[in-house]
């Protein structure tokens, strides 16, 4: 079935960037800037417009292909209100070409808001060569200068705590959380830090990655308090004292047997499941998997 676009929605994906006395005088300001470039580099705190990003853009010939998770996450956190100003920079070469900055650019086109950010003019072209050459900082770097420990698999959690919570799904593929979101989720999700914590031998059991466990901790930990999430998290990790029939023992004998590449979705289900049966009081021959996660029951 084809999709139908309504009149308004055909108006906004071929509505101009702006007027054509806005673009007049933004094409004026930004010669003057390229110009001014040319005997010494500037470089100025400007609100990039749809306007000012779109005349950017035209002075960008050669450059990478753009980056779909990049443009995901900038789409994701501008549009949330999560892009913060950092002195980062936009820059123009001493030829007038664009050479850093097309991933906000074309970003701000595509959102229609406007962001703060600084412009420099007058680099050598060449200078391109150099730029965004250093290893770039993760999520978990972050964490880490926030005081968080175990910054990596903590991350990880946060992120599927924020995935879970956005779209009710850990389907692989979906939107991920993005930098911007984990630092603020480390705030947002008080006690991850001790869920990541609980679960320290379960990659050493060959149970799975922490990341998805500590996410099961947390939201058990939410649903019936941390001493009921301690206790069936400990014994899926140990396994002592578990006989066949209880939940717990066919949940740690599904996840034993997973392929070692098997996705943080599979798991949590399986966890999931095992949960609820043992909540009920329920005695179980197995954990079935059907691909959908359920509801946590308390």
């Amino acid at each position: 079935m084809l999709n139908v676009l309504t009149e308004r929605q055909i108006e906004e994906a071929v509505k101009p960037v702006g007027s054509p006395v806005e673009i007049s005088r933004m094409k004026l300001w930004l010669e003057e800037k390229v110009k001014a470039g040319r005997k010494s580099p500037v470089a100025e705190v400007v609100t990039l417009t749809p306007v000012l990003a779109q005349l950017l853009l035209e002075r960008n010939p050669v450059n990478r292909p753009i980056g779909k998770y990049n443009m995901e996450t900038l789409r994701s956190d501008i549009s949330g209100s999560r892009f913060m100003f950092n002195g980062e920079s936009l820059v123009v070469s001493d030829t007038g070409i664009l050479i850093d900055g097309q991933h906000r650019c074309s970003t701000v086109i595509e959102t229609r808001q406007s962001i703060q950010t600084v412009i420099v003019c007058g680099p050598k072209e060449d200078a391109r060569f150099t730029i965004d050459i250093g290893k770039p900082k993760t999520a978990a770097n972050f964490l880490h200068m926030k005081g968080g420990v175990d910054t990596n698999n903590l991350a990880a959690t946060i992120g599927l705590l924020i995935q879970y919570a956005n779209t009710g799904t850990l389907v692989y593929g979906s939107v991920r959380a993005t930098k911007t979101q984990i630092v603020e989720g480390f705030e947002r999700f008080r006690g991850v830090e001790a869920s990541v914590e609980a679960v320290h031998g379960a990659t050493k059991m060959k149970l799975g990655s922490r990341s998805a466990l500590a996410f099961c901790h947390y939201t058990f930990k939410r649903k019936a308090g941390a001493e009921a999430a301690d206790n069936f998290i400990q014994k899926l990790i140990d396994g002592d004292g578990l006989r066949k029939g209880d939940p717990i023992y066919h949940t740690r004998d599904r996840l034993l047997k997973l392929d070692r590449g098997a996705r943080a979705e599979s798991r949590i289900e399986i966890v999931f499941k095992g949960w609820n049966a043992w909540r009920r009081d329920e005695s179980v021959s197995n954990i079935r998997s059907n691909g959908k996660i359920p509801k946590v029951e308390r």
